[in-house]
């Protein structure tokens, strides 16, 4: 009778799992002030991780379908349930576990989660830098255009320079930014081999 009590306390499913730890910057938050409000960003990052793009893009990052021995979307289910991610307490850290019977692919899977998630964030701020600058040339060469079609002596086309050397100036900035643009997410952990 005691035994029958002690295997129903053993864990029952004894499947490897690697894990490792990302760390959002906190200028993700932005605005964002109320524990609400940065529990609803943290949340919605954990999502991302866990997201279709994110799966797919780490499945080409180490070509995991070939390590796997299936097609790529063999390789998303397995990916798909075997990943758990989530918020590490009320911080802005999350956590992402992998699980699979061969401790080596869990690693390799978990540190490519957490390679694509990196890419994607870099991709999604590399696109929004790179739709503002495309904005403000489109801007600079109106202001540019209605600059030159005004006389000389015009005083309204004292007030458009400033206009256009104030977009000029942001136009510059954000060459700037975007060439020196840091991630704003890193691995706090990366996934090693399940002991």
């Amino acid at each position: 009778m005691f035994s029958g009590c002690c295997l129903a306390k053993l864990p029952l499913d004894q499947t490897p799992v690697s894990q490792g730890i990302i760390v959002l910057d906190p200028q993700v938050l932005g605005n964002a002030t109320s524990d609400s409000a940065v529990d609803v960003v943290v949340e919605t990052e954990v999502a991302v991780m866990r997201s279709e793009t994110v799966l797919r893009e780490a499945i080409i990052y180490r070509s995991l379908n070939e390590h796997l021995g299936v097609d790529e979307d063999g390789a998303y289910d397995i990916l798909r349930d075997g990943l758990s991610t989530s918020r590490v307490d009320d911080s802005l850290a999350i956590r992402v576990v992998m699980a699979h019977e061969d401790p080596e692919t869990a690693a390799i899977a978990c540190n490519s989660v957490l390679g694509a998630y990196l890419n994607q964030r870099m991709d999604t701020k590399l696109a929004a830098s790179l739709q503002a600058i495309q904005w403000l040339e489109e801007q600079l060469d109106r202001t540019k255009t209605d600059l030159d079609a005004l006389p000389a002596g015009d005083p309204e086309r004292q007030q458009m320079q400033k206009i256009y050397d104030k977009l000029h100036e942001r136009f510059v900035e954000a060459q700037l930014e975007s060439s020196l643009m840091a991630n704003d997410a890193r691995v706090l952990e990366p996934c090693e081999l399940p002991r």
